[in-house]
């Protein structure tokens, strides 16, 4: 009962009992000369529940309408921004070339600029000895093509990674002169990192063979060619796998027609050496050329040796059968003697004596 009601109630009271001490009975009748009881009910005025505010109501639509609001930018922003899975570090998965014998895996990274990394190894560990010939010794430019591709397989962007070439180790190697076209791509590579092209860089193993090549770099994607890259593709422009064989082969004679060389000219080295004897030295004692150099290159497959000073030794024969593996460790202190004849012996630590004639 609200205090209004209360109020009302009590004055009511009050006053029925003024009427009751006035004439009317205890009952609430009332005398009328006839002597008749006529009784009356008074009527109370209704009071009205108030009516609930409205403004509750409007608040509570408010606050539904702005989490409305709120949930909708969310998943707006979410749509229109990528996640981190997605602007971090993703490896695609790996690809197989079977023609060159080649696996590739690439990584991409956003930093500002679409980062990559790809490593090319043999996708057969018993073609490791092919493949690194073939990527130490390439016999002309070689290449490795990549594109990233969205769902639908279209190309969003490209680019070729070059192969380290040298002409004038691939003349000796395969016994053909350099073409024209493959000192220009030498060039070109020099002149690569200025213009933006990426080269490979060998990674040695143990054994000092290459497991495999790699390069780190940047391709020209936007983010959003990044965020739709689905799949990408792998084309080397590479030697195929009899190719590399036969590089390999010829390699291996070379190595051999080296080693043999020694013995077949031993005869020829004693009578030159007899002959420098007969001579009077110039300088150095019974030496005509006797010092120390820095030992800056070895290539076994020309037989050659080459010096911070840039002297080039011919090997011609190799003094017993110790470690002339060690000859490969560059840099490195070497001692020679060289006669009238150009005839020398080249001595480093812990490798086997060395003939060779001095190439001026």
């Amino acid at each position: 009962m609200t205090d209004e009601t209360q109020q009302l109630y009590n004055a009511a009271t009050a006053e029925a009992a003024e009427q009751t001490s006035q004439g009317q009975t205890a009952d609430g009748s009332q005398r009328r000369p006839s002597g008749a009881a006529t009784y009356s009910v008074r009527q109370f005025p209704s009071v009205e529940s108030p009516a609930p505010s409205a403004k509750p109501i409007f608040v509570l639509a408010a606050i539904v309408i702005a989490l409305g609001l709120m949930v909708g930018v969310l998943f707006a922003t979410v749509l229109s921004h990528p996640t981190t899975s997605q602007s971090g570090p993703r490896d695609l998965p790996p690809l197989i070339s079977n023609a060159d014998g080649l696996k590739g895996h690439l990584t991409l990274h956003w930093d500002g600029k679409l980062q990559y990394r790809l490593v090319v190894e043999p996708s057969d560990p018993a073609q490791k000895p092919e493949f690194s010939v073939a990527v130490s010794s390439p016999p002309r430019p070689l290449s490795v093509n990549i594109q990233l591709k969205d769902s639908a397989g279209s190309v969003l962007c490209s680019k070729a990674i070059l192969l380290k070439f040298e002409p004038s180790q691939a003349a000796a190697l395969t016994g053909k002169k350099t073409r024209a076209s493959d000192s220009a791509a030498s060039g070109a590579q020099e002149t690569a990192p200025g213009q933006g092209q990426d080269v490979f860089q060998n990674d040695l193993g143990r054994d000092g063979q290459s497991e495999s090549i790699s390069v780190l770099g940047q391709l020209p994607c936007t983010m959003q060619a990044y965020q739709r890259t689905t799949a990408w593709s792998f084309s080397p422009d590479f030697l195929t796998l009899d190719q590399q064989a036969a590089l390999l082969k010829r390699q291996q004679e070379l190595q051999a027609r080296a080693n043999a060389a020694p013995d077949e000219s031993a005869d020829k080295a004693y009578s030159a050496r007899k002959k420098a004897k007969k001579k009077e030295p110039q300088e150095f004692g019974s030496f005509a050329l006797e010092g120390d150099d820095e030992l800056v290159g070895y290539d076994p497959s020309k037989g050659l040796i080459q010096t911070s000073a840039r002297k080039t030794f011919v090997i011609v024969r190799v003094s017993g059968d110790g470690n002339a593996a060690r000859w490969g460790d560059v840099p490195a202190n070497v001692h020679y003697k060289c006669d009238m004849n150009d005839a020398c012996t080249l001595t480093r630590s812990g490798a086997v004596l060395l003939y060779a004639r001095l190439n001026r």
